[in-house]
């Protein structure tokens, strides 16, 4: 995996998605076997200079806390609790109701930063039609958002797979219709040009 914090910024991926996919890759490479003490050396390569600076500021390496938990199950319990709290669910969500499509932004650029926003919100089961209904409502296009709406099946949304399918539709279109006027642009136009013979 990717380290999980480089610098002291918010974590590009939230903890316990990092953590899924550092435990896969234990799995993966057979590692989840080793000694609980070459474990915990092999997350400390993975959290990166600022993560392991979060572990020695805030203590977080201690020994075992119990009999039952050794020193790499308590430094997965320790990193847990720092980073479980460190987001405010309420401002999480607030920042992902703000997000709209910027300008230049593509469909996909802006689908992966709703679904980025989104994956700090703890939506469960709804996270899905979250992003669907936040995208439709924050494309930039009124004449997109305007054809999404009328895709909607009564009371049902159309489907983010769907929305994202039409968007980008509209956005090839759109692109091979600047580039048409810009070339009809350059050519001279057909009733000045007369044919000699």
């Amino acid at each position: 995996p990717a380290n999980f914090l480089n610098t002291p910024n918010e974590p590009i991926t939230p903890w316990q998605t990092w953590k899924k996919g550092f435990l896969n890759y234990l799995e993966a490479t057979d590692a989840e076997d080793f000694p609980p003490k070459r474990k915990r050396a092999i997350l400390f390569s993975f959290l990166g200079d600022e993560g392991n600076r979060v572990v020695d500021a805030f203590k977080l390496a201690g020994p075992s806390v119990s009999a039952t938990q050794d020193e790499f199950q308590a430094l997965l319990y320790a990193l847990d609790s720092h980073f479980a709290s460190a987001r405010n669910i309420i401002v999480e969500r607030r920042k992902f109701i703000n997000r709209v499509q910027g300008p230049g932004e593509t469909v996909l650029e802006y689908l992966g930063a709703l679904r980025r926003l989104a994956s700090f919100c703890d939506y469960g089961e709804s996270l899905e039609s979250r992003v669907a209904e936040m995208f439709i409502s924050g494309i930039h296009s009124t004449e997109l958002q305007d054809r999404l709406i009328r895709e909607s099946d009564r009371a049902n949304a159309p489907s983010l797979e769907r929305a994202v399918q039409l968007a980008q539709q509209f956005e090839r279109t759109s692109r091979d219709c600047d580039l048409f006027r810009r070339l009809s642009d350059r050519v001279p136009n057909a009733s000045h040009m007369v044919e000699r013979v």
